[in-house]
């Protein structure tokens, strides 16, 4: 079967959250709820020059890193789920949810080290679980998903993972990416380029600088 996943360029990125306010907008979720997010690292650091006094920068540099549904290769939504409203696709690899099954446990947003299934109150007063199914409708349409089209930077792509790789690109399981859980078991199908800084400094230590509200939902 065909595989596909999203492609994400760290060096063209730059951190504007289009790509979250087009999922947003298409799925109409409320306030403070997102399938897609957008987080910041920092690293680097600071030392006084011995002739100046100044201080000087020491591999200072940031980068972002977006992000929703990995449509694994092993979910670990799928099996959690009490009413087998979860399904990956037999011809795309695609994890989707069947919100006419879906009771709304929360059990799904709680197996993904990405939470990527989103439990949302207040739509039509009801609760919903929402996920990225990469835009189905948009594609069958011959249209892209909205994040991609947002994306001015054009740093995210649908790709078939076995076909469309770009050659720059590494699997998440392989990128070791410190700004994403890290769960090679799951087989995320999410490949990107690594921010050249990274590759450049691969033990330096990132730290997370985006606020909470950027990636936690609720």
């Amino acid at each position: 079967m065909t595989q596909l996943g999203f492609f994400f360029d760290a060096n063209s990125c730059i951190g504007c959250k289009a790509c979250v306010v087009a999922c947003k907008d298409v799925h109409n979720l409320p306030v403070g709820y997102k399938m897609r997010k957008v987080v910041t690292g920092e690293a680097g650091g600071w030392r006084i020059d011995a002739a100046s006094g100044l201080p000087q920068p020491v591999d200072v540099f940031s980068y972002s890193v977006s992000y929703s549904c990995m449509h694994c290769d092993n979910p670990a939504c799928l099996p959690k789920c009490p009413k087998q409203a979860i399904s990956k696709d037999a011809e795309t690899g695609v994890v989707s949810i069947d919100r006419g099954l879906c009771i709304r446990c929360g059990a799904c947003a709680k197996a993904c080290p990405w939470t990527a299934p989103v439990v949302v109150p207040r739509i039509d007063g009801k609760r919903k679980t929402w996920k990225c199914d990469l835009c189905g409708d948009l594609r069958a349409a011959g249209e892209e998903p909205a994040c991609v089209a947002a994306c001015s930077m054009r740093c995210l792509k649908v790709v078939d993972m076995g076909a469309s790789v770009p050659t720059e690109a590494v699997r998440l399981a392989d990128a070791h990416e410190p700004l994403l859980a890290d769960a090679p078991d799951l087989g995320p199908n999410m490949v990107m380029a690594v921010h050249r800084e990274r590759v450049k400094h691969p033990d330096v230590d990132v730290r997370m600088h985006s606020m909470p509200e950027e990636y936690v939902n609720g």
